[in-house]
């Protein structure tokens, strides 16, 4: 009969599960990380960390339970008595940095989420945790560190640990290993069949569960050459009027065009944010509302764009931000026509702007897609001899392509 509680010849079957779901979430926690890493910024790199950032308060939670409940189950399996007092020492050296690894790692996550002012959540599920440090940047950067010192740390003391497991049981020969085994005894080799059978349950349940885990498929995947979401019962967040996205900037290009000495020139910014509400269905209706910082233009040519935010151009000094706001939307073509104002250099003037919105078919994503053409001069952008059109053309092209996101997802 399976034995709840400990004992002096084992571990009961509370403390084994607390054992080895840690381990699994342990192992877990690494293959999120080294996913995370390999991600480029956007929704699937914010959905792993925050799963790794769940596991973690996960982990923490079971190990105060262990404490707690091997507190509440005395005596423990002790060590064989004929171990060599170094031995001893190491045993409980391993056995007592496990311990604070298993808190220290998860708090210094959590702590580092807050001075990032990433709140963090649990699945998703209730409110998000509450900060334990204030949001500073600097604090940040040591607490990072920190977390990455002691992830090593646990990489070291772990293998140690499952060393000196496999050295009692292949080299001595002891019970160390099979007391913390379901369905073994010590001293015996009962229960092998069982054993092989609940540990590849084990490992099925496990693999599962971790599935559960990875991230959303890339925008793309699991589409057909039709175009057409495969996996049954995928709804697009559109139809259900979630119409609040933000924008992966790194999948984002906010270009524009110009004729220079009678070629064409283009550049693009690489700093701006926009926050888009839009809803094709009943009616054309939401608002754009994007800033660009126009310090950050960018023409490939070092001179060029350092002309261009003195102050007959840009006059970044003065004026470091153009911003466009639209509220007005009607149906053009096989797209949209937005109305909005755009102020650049202090000048606002109405600037249509036609575009395509395109949702992906599980709407995770969305695309955005357009263009307008703004008069330079009328917003004051050419004084002095830049106010020649000879050489500079009057007409801007700006043409965007953004990779949109929900704003609820894009909350790590």
């Amino acid at each position: 009969m399976m034995q709840i509680r400990n004992t002096a010849q084992r571990w009961g079957a509370v403390s084994q599960a607390f054992h080895w779901a840690i381990v699994v979430m342990i192992l877990a926690q690494y293959a999120l990380t080294s996913i995370a890493e390999d991600l480029p910024a956007g929704v699937a790199k914010l959905g792993t960390l925050a799963q790794h950032k769940s596991v973690g308060i996960t982990i923490l939670a079971l190990a105060i339970l262990r404490m707690a409940w091997r507190r509440l189950n005395k005596p423990s399996p002790p060590l064989p008595a004929d171990l060599k007092r170094y031995e001893r020492f190491l045993a409980h050296l391993t056995h007592h940095g496990l311990y604070f690894l298993l808190f220290s790692l998860p708090l210094s996550g959590w702590m580092m989420s807050s001075a990032k002012h990433y709140p963090v959540s649990w699945f998703g599920l209730g409110q998000p945790l509450p900060d334990l440090v204030p949001a500073n940047e600097t604090l940040f950067g040591v607490l990072k560190e920190t977390h990455e010192l002691l992830s090593t740390a646990l990489i070291a003391v772990a293998a140690l640990h499952a060393l000196a497991a496999l050295h009692h049981h292949f080299v001595r020969k002891d019970s160390i290993l099979r007391r913390m085994l379901p369905f073994t005894a010590p001293g015996t080799r009962r229960g092998a069949v069982k054993l092989a059978g609940v540990t590849l349950v084990f490992v099925v349940a496990s693999l599962l569960a971790f599935r559960q885990l990875l991230p959303a498929q890339p925008p793309g995947a699991g589409v057909s050459e039709s175009g057409t979401d495969t996996a049954a019962g995928a709804t697009n967040d559109a139809t259900r009027g979630d119409s609040a996205w933000v924008v992966d900037a790194a999948a984002s290009t906010l270009a524009f065009s110009f004729i220079q000495a009678g070629a064409a020139t283009t550049g693009h910014f690489g700093q701006f944010t926009a926050d888009i509400d839009f809803t094709a269905t009943p009616a054309a209706s939401g608002r754009f509302d994007v800033r660009i910082e126009t310090v950050s233009a960018d023409t490939l040519d070092k001179e060029r764009n350092e002309q261009l935010r003195t102050t007959d151009l840009f006059n970044v000094a003065q004026f470091p931000q153009a911003r466009y706001v639209a509220t007005q939307f009607t149906p053009k073509g096989e797209g949209f026509e937005a109305q909005g104002q755009l102020t650049l250099r202090g000048v606002t003037l109405n600037v249509p702007l036609s575009f395509t919105f395109q949702p992906s078919a599980n709407g995770r994503t969305a695309a955005l897609k357009g263009s307008a053409t703004i008069k330079r001069l009328a917003f004051g952008v050419g004084q002095g001899e830049w106010k020649s059109t000879e050489w500079i053309s009057d007409d801007v092209q700006v043409s965007f392509t953004l990779q949109l996101v929900p704003r609820a997802a894009a909350q790590p």
